[in-house]
């Protein structure tokens, strides 16, 4: 969903708040870290890029940062 966003010039909200005690749920922690972790490595890509010169498709998007640009390939 990150990648799919940031190919088409949009922002993610994640809906992912704290229980009133101030936790934050296992499950979500869980897919923060992942997330995380992908951004980590991949982040690049997604950090400060825009719609890349390839339209949006079903096999996936491109993002492009300067004269730099990434394909993500999701299928």
């Amino acid at each position: 969903m990150l990648v799919r966003a940031a190919g088409n010039n949009s922002n993610l909200l994640l809906n992912i708040g704290p229980l009133p005690n101030g936790e934050i749920q296992d499950e979500f922690q869980t897919r923060l870290r992942a997330v995380g972790e992908w951004v980590a490595k991949y982040g690049d890509s997604i950090y400060g890029t825009r719609g890349g010169p390839l339209a949006p498709a079903d096999w996936g998007v491109t993002t492009q940062k300067g004269n730099k640009i990434y394909v993500h390939i999701l299928k």
